[in-house]
């Protein structure tokens, strides 16, 4: 069950370039298993009640204050907020069932892994094919040049994928995947992938770091995020 859990929770960010619905087969799925795990199995975790409430109604309550006293954009009807809003509340709340029933960070690695190399394979193999061939397959157009989106929404969304593939690769020595990540930022031609590269690795490093320099280290982290 963690497993499939951790696999549906990374499904909507890696297709959703190519599978508008992803998200609610997640949400459904996640219901599933949490049904499953909590009613069926008994299977209930030290504080994962609390943990749940408490998303749960800190999301809730500020929802319902902006609704109260803020006011949407023009654009639109107030119906399409009021849902996207809630939708809002009920994504978070996933996230927070998630944590607190099937989140294990060795098997949730894994499948990070798993998943952000195959979309970076796929993007960057579109990518170099519709740069070759003239035709746009996964990349976005928009600005003179085919960048690189994959299954992912656009290209800027890759700045995480590129650096959690660009760190899991130096952990296992994949030097392979180090040099496909670097080809990755360069294809998705984004200043957001550039940057989140930037900071994130040397922040990494620091943050991990053991010796006398680790907290002048981790507080120049903090002031240069």
């Amino acid at each position: 069950m963690r497993t499939v859990a951790a696999w549906l929770f990374v499904l909507p960010f890696f297709t959703a370039g190519v599978a508008a619905d992803s998200a609610k087969i997640e949400l459904a799925g996640m219901a599933v298993l949490a049904f499953t795990s909590v009613v069926v199995l008994h299977r209930l975790p030290a504080r994962a009640v609390e943990r749940v409430f408490a998303a749960t109604a800190v999301l809730a309550l500020i929802t319902i204050a902006y609704m109260a006293f803020g006011h949407w954009p023009a654009q639109g009807s107030t119906d399409s907020y009021d849902v996207q809003a809630w939708l809002f509340v009920a994504t978070y709340v996933m996230v927070a069932v998630f944590a607190a029933l099937f989140f294990s960070a060795a098997l949730f690695e894994q499948v990070m892994w798993r998943v952000a190399v195959a979309a970076l394979w796929i993007g960057v193999v579109s990518c170099v094919a519709s740069r070759l061939s003239g035709h746009d397959v996964l990349v976005n157009p928009a600005y003179g040049t085919e960048r690189m989106t994959g299954t992912l929404a656009e290209p800027s969304a890759w700045g995480p994928v590129l650096t959690v593939v660009f760190l899991l690769a130096l952990r296992r020595r994949s030097w392979l995947h180090v040099a496909l990540a670097a080809l990755g930022t360069v294809l998705a031609d984004s200043p957001s992938c550039f940057l989140v590269l930037a900071v994130t690795v040397p922040a990494y490093f620091a943050l991990t770091a053991r010796g006398p320099h680790r907290v002048a280290a981790r507080c120049a982290v903090a002031l240069a995020i």
